[in-house]
């Protein structure tokens, strides 16, 4: 007699909480059991006020090559099998993928460590951090994501 059994996620990951590299490549990968082999989707659930859902994928490694800002939020697992007709079906905890720009820098501020994640000109000096501190604290950045910051001399 062949035992039958519904699937169950062994593994998702790499971590809950990645952060991946704006225009570089990330991986995300699903393992469950199951008998029959259980089909595996990818769902990502994005972060807009709208909460659209995704289908991004249908192996058990999503390999994403060129991430860009589309590719933020929850990430879910789905794997699914049929017994006796049944459809069953398990989807993971989420895992939350940020996307970092190109150029990072960290303030310590009352030790809290702040990281702010920008696409920055070079070279860098401490006028750019002046004012990118003075943004933060008048609460303007990270309303939007911004691909570039600038401004010009008073």
């Amino acid at each position: 007699m062949v035992n039958l059994d519904a699937p169950k996620i062994t593994r998702v990951g790499p971590e809950r909480v990645v952060v991946a590299a704006l225009y570089n490549r990330t991986v995300l990968v699903c393992q469950a059991e199951g008998n029959p082999q259980p089909a595996y989707q990818w769902l990502q659930k994005t972060s807009t006020a709208e909460e659209t859902v995704y289908v991004r994928g249908a192996e058990p490694m999503l390999v994403i090559h060129n991430v860009t800002y589309e590719y933020q939020g929850k990430y879910f697992c789905k794997a699914s099998n049929v017994i006796s007709g049944t459809d069953r079906t398990i989807q993971s905890e989420p895992i939350d993928l940020s996307v970092m720009g190109t150029f990072y820098s960290m303030f310590l501020l009352s030790r809290l460590h702040l990281f702010l994640f920008w696409d920055l000109p070079t070279p860098f000096t401490l006028s750019y951090l002046n004012k990118l501190l003075y943004l933060y604290e008048k609460n303007v950045a990270f309303k939007t994501k911004p691909k570039r910051l600038w401004w010009r001399k008073a």
